[in-house]
């Protein structure tokens, strides 16, 4: 893999902005940063300076203020904080894309928060020649900060300085709700790879963890929100005695349901001593063990849900089936055309009970191999190369 030094002579080739150091979009630009190193692009990633994991791909940490933060007290607050914060570091991108006289900016997720206080910064930087792309998990934009108005002027603002964005699946819902000014190019979400440090076996695991032989392991990973619909699972786990559910994550805060919420629902439908809470962020080597023990992974998100799935991702190396929900996307799209386990109708929990008892009959075999062969890295960064390349050209043309 071709590091990429500050302080060498040769320019860089692209900054990738990544403001945060936890969380399902720290964990793509941090396997995308490595995937785009190793195709010999001289890359800075622009991040959080707590957060050391850059570093260990031998790509160069540049200091600015983590947005993976959870803000607390009154909503108008936090909305406050939240966008003086991204302002701030926006100005702190500006510096480094002036200091390393990049002519490519990617971002590794698209905001719109309080766009029309940040965009002008952007702008600027426009004029001089930078051309900026911008990774879009969740094309539609329903998640409401502040009046609707604001909501929707944001939006347009936030888009109107992009020269191309990327998505995990170009359909037709996702047109609609795109600018058509702004060109789109579809990109494969790669795997993701975890180590599993464990000194024993499957069954060794199962045993610390409490499981009873032959029982059924359901695993919640990641951040603890409404949208997962973990309420319907806890509910339906009454009506399946073999069923075990452990749920590792953080809880999202603010107006999320918190995780006494689900522990007490556990509690009145007498499932509570089938329930594992670890509570949190978990090592990777941690995260690995929880996957290799269970049997299923959940990924039952609500219709609202359209992108393509982290926690998917982390799956395919356990190669362990999922079941799963959402809206129209490109989740729906790899669960059923990689055959990678139980798909049902989203925010039902007839449905859940549906899905549980097909688990537990048997998945199809699932195509891992294939999956993996046509979601990679390695493709992702080849087409994200490809288009900003035609972008600097175009930019260095006119």
């Amino acid at each position: 893999m071709t590091c990429s030094l500050v302080n060498s002579s040769a320019p860089i080739d692209m900054l990738l902005y990544c403001p945060c150091s936890s969380g399902g979009i720290f964990a793509y630009a941090k396997a995308q940063a490595q995937a785009l190193a190793s195709h010999d692009l001289r890359i800075l990633v622009v991040t959080a300076g707590t957060n050391l994991g850059f570093g260990e791909l031998g790509i160069p940490l540049s200091s600015i203020q983590d947005e993976s933060i959870q803000f607390r007290g009154p909503r108008i607050f936090r909305w406050i904080r939240r966008a003086v914060l991204i302002t701030h570091n926006i100005w702190k991108l500006k510096k480094y894309v002036k200091s390393t006289n990049a002519k490519r900016v990617l971002l590794a997720s698209y905001i719109e928060y309080a766009s029309p206080l940040w965009v002008p910064i952007f702008v600027s930087m426009k004029a001089q020649g930078i051309s900026f792309g911008a990774i879009l998990h969740d094309p539609v934009r329903d998640y409401v900060v502040g009046p609707m108005w604001f909501h929707r002027l944001s939006i347009k603002r936030a888009f109107s300085y992009l020269d191309l964005v990327f998505v995990h699946e170009k359909d037709e819902e996702v047109l609609a709700n795109l600018p058509v000014e702004v060109p789109i190019c579809e990109i494969p979400h790669g795997p993701f790879r975890l180590p599993y440090s464990s000194s024993g076996d499957r069954i060794e695991l199962r045993s610390q963890l409490g499981i009873p032989k032959g029982a059924k392991l359901f695993l919640s990973f990641g951040q603890i929100r409404d949208g997962k619909n973990l309420d319907l699972v806890i509910s339906s786990m009454s009506s399946f005695e073999d069923v075990w559910l452990v749920v590792c994550g953080q809880p999202a805060g603010g107006q999320q349901k918190p995780l006494s919420h689900y522990k007490t629902l556990a509690l009145e439908m007498g499932v509570h001593n089938r329930c594992l809470w670890i509570e949190g962020y978990l090592p990777d080597e941690e995260v690995g063990n929880y996957f290799a023990a269970a049997d299923f992974v959940l990924l039952t998100y609500s219709k609202r849900f359209r992108s393509a799935s982290g926690v998917l991702n982390l799956a395919v190396q356990f190669r362990k089936p999922c079941l799963a929900s959402s809206g129209s996307g490109p989740l729906q799209t790899q669960v059923n055309r990689y055959k990678l386990g139980v798909w049902i109708n989203p925010d039902s929990l007839a449905e859940v009970l549906r899905g549980i008892e097909l688990c537990l009959q048997g998945a199809q075999l699932a195509l891992w191999d294939e999956y993996e062969a046509d979601n990679s890295w390695d493709k992702n960064a080849a087409l994200v190369i490809e288009h900003m390349s035609l972008l600097a050209s175009t930019s260095a043309s006119t």
